[in-house]
């Protein structure tokens, strides 16, 4: 028989119904010893999820009327956590202005734990969907995560109308950061969060978790934003440039001639565009689809350009290029009979539209239907990967428009092969959601104030505040290409640190993001600056 670990009351009555079960165990097959084994310690699970989570309430009800407690649960790795309510000034700067519930979610170990804090720039995961960030279990923490102000759960309810200015003037780095400073504040003034702590946060969070070290260095002990984009213009081609120019360039394909991912991706798109017959299959293919409805063979080439730069900027985005590389589809690689241009309409065609959604499924179909193995074990550890979790509305768009910042795709390279017009490139750049919110909802930018302000802030942390950052970012996602510039990081107060193949996660825990030789890099420099 298995032994039971002792170590509380519980466990010990365990241990004692256990053992009414010896005498009968030299006649039980190793089948129901293993169901007995899995009872007795399902039931301390429970035991120390429900102990957990009274912990987690113990520690909220010190901080009295602030806090209401919405909900309880686990995350989806089964850490118990307590969602609740915290209450929060309209405006740091006025107090007439009133208060706000802002949502949030806590796990609980103990007082002298680690605690990390998520800084979220969106809203919060749903409840049947919550899940604890890899950093909680690396080091075994606290958590504690906060959803931004304006968004789902932690709205403001002004009076003003939504299109005005006025709705939207507490939507902003310094009121968000405010709201988390208000939060760590009252969490350790109850004395049961006496540990080190971590801010950590990615993409726009990881913004967040940058600027909250910008307006309160050292409030925490490291921070530790993950792929975070920091634009100091309106519309950036950063981003863009770094798509076309950067994304998959180290990842060769073919060594004899040095071809690369970067190579393949443009040339797919570009071999298109350039040759009527391969235009020709994609459209006669949307007709066989589409019977009965018109096709416009101008607005279908539009589309397509405007979905494989985007889908290319998803797939350098979120995905490891193993996964994809071997199906990117070039016309010249197809026979040009009937059958092969129909093979490579359907290549073409999915390989340029597949999304986040789909894109296990149609990786794998791609794979067949070019006479691919199917490599099952990526797939499937993708296919237990959550989508991004980002509720994109709105309220980014205001604040990318008052002081974040956007990005452009740059669509040069295919300017310069006389394959967009300039009218094409205007279309593109004027219908972002950026455009219409200056247009339509009278928002102003700060021609750059907030962002250069921080790397002014940056520039001078090794002489003034010793605010201790890792920066981490991934070689071929796009976003790196609003990376702070390597000479503001000093390597002693502020590291950064570029993942080989990385892409935008923070999923420490997963080898298909991150190598144990990355993991540990990462790792090392945030125990270096806890100590």
């Amino acid at each position: 028989m298995r032994k039971i670990l002792n170590s509380n009351p519980f466990r010990l009555i365990i241990s004692a119904i256990f053992l009414v079960f010896i005498a009968a165990s030299c006649s039980m097959s190793s089948d129901e010893d293993d169901r007995i084994y899995d009872i007795a310690n399902y039931l301390i699970y429970k035991q120390s999820l429900k102990q957990n989570q009274n912990a987690a309430i113990n520690v909220l009800a010190k901080l009295g009327d602030k806090v209401e407690i919405a909900s309880t649960g686990k995350d989806t790795n089964n850490k118990s956590v307590v969602f609740f309510y915290f209450t929060q000034l309209v405006d740091h700067n006025d107090p007439s202005k009133g208060t706000f519930q802002q949502y949030c979610v806590l796990h609980y170990k103990g007082k002298d734990n680690i605690t990390v804090l998520q800084t979220n720039g969106y809203s919060i995961r749903e409840k049947e969907n919550y899940m604890i960030d890899d950093m909680t279990d690396i080091f075994d923490t606290n958590y504690l995560e906060v959803e931004h102000r304006y968004n789902k759960r932690s709205g403001l309810d002004l009076e003003y109308d939504i299109k005005s200015p006025e709705y939207w003037q507490y939507n902003t780095t310094e009121q968000a950061t405010a709201d988390l400073h208000e939060i760590v504040t009252a969490f350790k003034e109850t004395s049961d969060f006496n540990g080190k702590w971590i801010s950590t946060g990615t993409s726009k969070n990881g913004i967040l978790t940058a600027m909250y070290a910008y307006k309160y260095p050292n409030e925490i002990d490291v921070y530790v934003p993950y792929c975070a984009p920091f634009l100091n213009e309106l519309k950036s081609l950063s981003i863009g440039t770094y798509l076309v120019e950067e994304s998959g360039k180290n990842d060769v394909i073919d060594e004899s001639t040095g071809t690369t991912v970067r190579d393949l991706m443009w040339k797919s798109l570009t071999d298109y565009l350039e040759n009527p017959d391969a235009q020709k299959a994609v459209f006669n293919l949307i007709k066989e689809k589409n019977p009965g409805v018109e096709v416009n063979e101008n607005a279908l080439r539009i589309f397509i350009i405007d979905y494989f730069m985007s889908t290319a900027f998803s797939k350098f985005s979120y995905f490891n290029v193993d996964l994809w590389k071997d199906v990117i589809p070039l016309y010249d690689n197809y026979e040009k009979d009937e059958e092969g241009q129909s093979l490579y309409a359907q290549s073409f065609y999915i390989f340029a539209t597949m999304e986040y959604s789909n894109f296990a499924s149609n990786i794998q179909y791609l794979r067949e239907i070019n006479g691919l193995s199917v490599d099952s074990r990526s797939l499937n550890s993708y296919m237990h990967i959550e989508p991004p979790a980002e509720v994109v509305d709105i309220a980014y768009f205001i604040q990318a428009t008052k002081e974040l910042g956007y990005y452009l795709l740059d669509w040069n390279f295919l300017k310069e092969k006389g394959l967009m017009t300039d009218a094409e490139i205007d279309y593109f750049n004027n219908s972002l959601n950026i455009v219409k919110l200056t247009e339509d909802y009278h928002i102003e930018y700060d021609n750059g104030a907030l962002m250069n302000g921080f790397f002014d802030f940056l520039a001078g942390n090794s002489s003034n505040d010793k605010c201790r950052m890792v920066f981490v970012y991934g070689e071929n996602d796009p976003w790196t290409g609003g990376a702070i510039a390597d000479n503001l990081a000093d390597n002693t107060y502020v590291k950064k640190i570029i993942i080989k193949k990385g892409v935008h996660s923070s999923s420490l825990n997963n080898e298909l993001y991150y190598s144990k030789e990355d993991r540990e890099k990462i790792v090392s420099a945030i125990k270096n600056f806890l100590q």
